[in-house]
C-alpha cells in the first residue's frame, strides 16, 4: 500500500515513515538503509529506524554513531 501512495505522492513522509516501519517489522534491514540513503530528505527524521536497522546488522559502533548525530541535531534544534 505505501508504494502505491508514494508512486502518487512520492513526496509524502508519512507513507514513506510507514513503509521504513514495515521493512523493519519484516526483518529487512538492509532495505531500510538502502530507502533512507536512496531518499535522503525523506529520511532525515529517521534517525533511530536507521540506528536500529544497524545495530540489528551487528553494525553497533554505526548505530551508536548515527544515534549521536541524531542526538546532536535534537540539541542544535533546542538550541534555537
Amino acid at each position: 500500500m505505501t508504494n502505491k501512495i508514494l508512486n502518487v505522492s512520492p513526496s509524502d513522509a508519512e507513507a514513506f515513515h510507514c513503509k521504513v516501519v514495515c521493512l523493519l517489522q519484516l526483518q529487512k534491514f538492509e532495505d531500510v538503509l538502502r530507502q533512507l540513503s536512496d531518499n535522503d530528505r525523506l529520511g532525515a527524521g529517521l534517525a533511530f529506524e536507521r540506528a536500529y536497522a544497524l545495530y540489528r546488522l551487528n553494525r553497533v559502533e554505526e548505530a551508536l554513531g548515527a544515534l549521536d548525530e541524531a542526538g546532536a541535531g535534537t540539541a542544535r534544534a533546542d538550541n534555537r
